[in-house]
């Protein structure tokens, strides 16, 4: 065979030199971006298998119970829904709270107040709510000053009883002299207390006696005392307080002290009203 020129061969050795650079560059380039590209993969992988690890169910070995044992404390989320209980008591302290503050703040009801005064007030006049047996009179006397004449009270309904009109003098209590509504039910105008009182529900009438007096030491001998008596009488339905009944009797009675001779003309007038037909 026959050999090739010297120049042929240093040429061909230039080239393979040449594409033995161009080789070697190319793998030299590939080698440096494959160790740059390396930790990215390894993140990347990382994460992956983190991911299927927390999606993942937990071994049927492992009970919730050891996981929570396990785990650190959590706080409670603020959108843990509270138990009913808990929601019902909340409601019933917030009503509550309410509720007070109302009272605190509301003012009283005037109706109720001034609903619970006349209660009171009613309640006061009487003495007795109820009798063994309903009567004809109920009997109340005051002097023209306001003070209760029990003495005569008690005279009045005797003397009533005796001529067969049943009476009671026990019913109204001073309080409904000494407060003014004695004075209100003689001129008729007790009607709007009485239908709400028990008084109809114990005698038919009211029989009401205002007394008035005057005593004077005697002229024709010493040592006696006469007094004179004006008693005026009004007799009222028990129902509403209408008249049914008025009048005005006079005595004069002589004593030996002057509270001998009232009682003396306080007889006298029990005598008149005798023949008044009470």
């Amino acid at each position: 065979m026959d050999k090739q020129p010297f120049s042929q061969r240093v040429v061909g050795v230039l080239a393979l030199g040449v594409i033995a650079s161009v080789l070697g560059g190319f793998a030299l380039k590939w080698f440096d971006e494959s160790r740059s590209n390396q930790p990215t993969l390894i993140s990347t992988g990382a994460t992956a298998t983190f991911h299927d690890q927390t999606t993942s169910p937990l071994p049927e070995s492992q009970s919730p119970a050891a996981v929570a044992a396990s785990s650190a404390p959590v706080t409670a989320s603020s959108n843990t829904r509270p138990h009913p209980d808990s929601l019902s008591r909340q409601r019933s302290a917030s009503a509550n709270e309410t509720l007070t503050k109302s009272e605190r703040t509301d003012p009283p009801d005037p109706t109720q107040a001034a609903s619970r005064s006349d209660l009171q007030r009613r309640a006061g006049y009487l003495a007795a709510t109820h009798l063994p047996n309903r009567v004809e009179f109920l009997v109340c006397a005051e002097t023209a000053g306001k003070a209760p004449m029990g003495a005569f009270t008690t005279a009045l309904a005797e003397h009533l009883n005796k001529r067969g009109r049943d009476a009671s003098g026990f019913v109204f209590s001073p309080e409904f002299i000494t407060s003014g509504a004695f004075d209100l039910y003689f001129v008729g105008r007790g009607g709007t207390d009485l239908q709400a009182m028990p008084v109809s529900s114990m005698g038919r009438k009211l029989f009401l006696a205002r007394v008035s007096n005057s005593v004077k030491p005697g002229t024709v001998a010493g040592g006696l005392f006469t007094a004179s008596i004006v008693a005026t009488f009004s007799v009222l339905s028990s129902d509403d307080g209408s008249a049914v009944d008025g009048f005005e009797l006079r005595a004069v009675g002589p004593g030996t002290s002057e509270t001998d001779a009232v009682s003396q003309a306080l007889q006298r007038i029990l005598e008149e009203l005798g023949r008044r037909g009470y």
